[in-house]
């Protein structure tokens, strides 16, 4: 019996719930900060950087030549150095980083998919219609990212 009162004695003391010292007049718990507002944005870009890797990944479906590949590899890494740049700003800005590296895979069949909508839209100006104003599936804001 003499245990359990020392240990209440101990809790009493060091737990603020069993003390009083959450009562009125306390301070509440800390909330977590907000992010600051440069935060959305630079997610965004980085978001982008997926989408751009799917887009590049997916334009050697008409074009295979050597030019054409060095060119790609050339654009993916810039995308990621792009990247690697947001995540500096991210980091100098105190937002939450991203707790995944930028992938193709995330937005590949909607790339591919914008990527029929254009072979589509070129085939129907060659067979003398006119171009589309806008294609939709090529509008990124729109694409959702794939389950992994």
């Amino acid at each position: 019996m003499k245990l359990f009162v020392a240990c209440a004695v101990v809790i009493a003391v060091s737990c603020p719930a069993f003390s009083g010292a959450g009562a009125a007049g306390a301070a509440p718990p800390a909330q977590p900060a907000q992010e600051p507002a440069a935060c959305a944005a630079l997610h965004q870009e980085y978001e982008n950087a997926s989408k751009s890797l799917a887009s590049n990944a997916v334009s050697s479906v008409d074009d295979s030549s050597r030019s054409a590949s060095a060119l790609r590899e050339s654009r993916e890494s810039n995308i990621i150095a792009q990247a690697r740049f947001t995540m500096d700003l991210m980091r100098n800005n105190n937002c939450t980083m991203p707790t995944a590296a930028p992938s193709y895979q995330r937005y590949f069949n909607a790339a591919l998919t914008c990527k029929r909508a254009e072979i589509a839209d070129m085939a129907r100006v060659l067979r003398g219609g006119a171009v589309a104003d806008s294609l939709p599936q090529c509008d990124r804001t729109y694409w959702q990212p794939e389950e992994q």
